[in-house]
């Protein structure tokens, strides 16, 4: 054995070239499918959302988006509820900046309610109801009507209801 030799006893293996499994890659490849797909149903449920309003206007009667945001924290992993916030401000982005040409002073705080309400609401329901809510039980139905969809709300229409004032 020479000096330039790796010593045979070591117990860490000899260093390789780091290669990307393919199931790494296919899982951040479909993390950002989920992600494009969770985008443009938040962006679709805007849509339909403001069609159903009766008068042009920043305040809907129905914002099925918060449940699309919320549903989709709930289902998420922990670990990927950043790539649920960034889909969630892509599809608001389109429909509120892009379609409904709203200022940044008004879009900026209702933006940050969209994220953060519905990220609120799902900590929310998994703490104090179940860590992944299947419906299985009354309780996780009520739970999350209460603090994921009461609550979250509730917030939300505080946020906005500062900003339009």
């Amino acid at each position: 054995m020479t000096a330039l030799e790796p010593h045979s006893t070591s117990p860490f293996p000899p260093r390789t070239e780091a290669k990307t499994s393919p199931l790494y890659a296919w899982l951040l490849g479909a993390r950002w499918r989920w992600a494009t797909v969770l985008a443009a149903g938040y962006y679709l449920a805007a849509a339909v959302s403001s069609r159903l309003t009766l008068e042009p206007s920043f305040v809907a009667s129905f914002w099925f988006p918060s449940g699309v945001a919320l549903g989709a924290f709930l289902i998420a992993a922990r670990r990927d509820w950043w790539v649920v916030a960034l889909a969630i401000a892509v599809g608001d982005v389109a429909g509120g900046v892009a379609e409904e040409g709203w200022a940044t002073t008004i879009w900026l705080p209702m933006e940050a309610a969209s994220i953060v309400s519905p990220l609120i609401g799902a900590w929310l329901v998994r703490r104090f109801v179940a860590e992944r809510p299947t419906l299985a039980t009354m309780g996780e139905l009520v739970g999350i009507l209460g603090l994921g969809a009461g609550l979250n709300l509730a917030l939300a229409a505080a946020v906005g209801a500062w900003t339009l004032q």
